[in-house]
């Protein structure tokens, strides 16, 4: 139980240091992780922090912001805080002082902005039939969102796992072999 729970908070500590790596390679190099959208027919750029009127000859990382990637970071993590809250309700307590459930629970917020960003990264390389480009800035935060949530698909795993883990706390360790199929001793 104790090596799962290190485990876990080492995870969530280079998921949370890959998301704020994130972040800041956004804020000094917006243009490189672009996540504006040129819908066509509008005369704006969406971008996650709002929308910007277009000019002729630009292209969609040149209206790029500094808080783009924190944005769309900031609203995965509001999407994994909504999983964290419905899956309060599956935690059990336990006398062990590891905190198996909370270390599971915290992994969920960084993945979540990790999930948002890959996500509407997908979605901006034209990656996913049918969602090329986003009309708006809501319609980005909001596919943050659905994306950050869905970061449930991959931690769901580590929740199973420390369950699992949980309720085999006091029981004797598994015989290896039956007790009526032991070799003779010679």
């Amino acid at each position: 139980m104790r090596s799962l729970s290190i485990i876990l908070r080492i995870a969530t500590f280079f998921v949370l240091l890959g998301a704020g790596g994130l972040a800041a390679w956004g804020w000094y190099c917006p243009n490189s992780l672009n996540m504006c959208f040129l819908p066509e027919g509008r005369k704006f750029a969406a971008c996650p922090s709002g929308e910007i009127p277009r000019e002729r000859g630009k292209f969609a990382s040149d209206y790029a912001q500094q808080v783009d990637v924190l944005v769309i970071e900031a609203a995965g993590l509001a999407g994994a805080a909504l999983t964290v809250i419905a899956s309060l309700r599956q935690i059990q307590g336990t006398s062990s002082p590891y905190m198996l459930p909370l270390a599971a629970a915290l992994l969920k917020f960084p993945t979540g902005a990790l999930t948002a960003f890959i996500g509407v990264l997908l979605i901006r390389g034209a990656f996913i039939p049918g969602l090329s480009d986003l009309d708006s800035s809501a319609q980005i935060v909001a596919w943050a969102v659905i994306f950050g949530a869905g970061q449930h698909l991959v931690t769901r795993f580590v929740d199973a796992r420390a369950r699992e883990t949980l309720s085999d706390v006091g029981r004797p360790p598994a015989d290896p072999e039956p007790s009526g199929a032991r070799a003779p001793r010679p």
